[in-house]
């Protein structure tokens, strides 16, 4: 097996980067496509000399995003040679 060096690290974590903005501008544009949410609330700017339609995000409170007896839930897995992905979601064990 080969030893990963400094820069097989450096480009996972690059790669790892440009995946998430992609993955966020896909997002926002379903959003904005579907109507899931007003239009009036994206702002148009450029990613990649592309324009796109970004939702801006909200900060939310401690207690908003904090929740008691949560679990995670594996939701995809992705790997390959230099990187393992994977997608969770936070769920309650007790329902309010």
């Amino acid at each position: 097996m080969a030893t990963l060096t400094r820069q097989d690290l450096n480009f996972g974590q690059v790669a790892a980067d440009i995946l998430c903005e992609f993955l966020e501008v896909a997002i926002h544009l379903i959003l904005y496509v579907r109507e899931i949410y007003p239009s009036g609330i994206f702002q148009k700017r450029k990613k990649y000399s592309v324009p796109v339609q970004d939702f801006p995000w909200i900060v939310a409170d401690e207690q908003d995003v904090h929740m008691e007896e949560a679990k995670l839930i594996p939701l995809k897995t992705m790997t390959s040679d230099i990187l393992k992905m994977q997608l969770y979601v936070e769920e309650r064990t007790q329902k309010t």
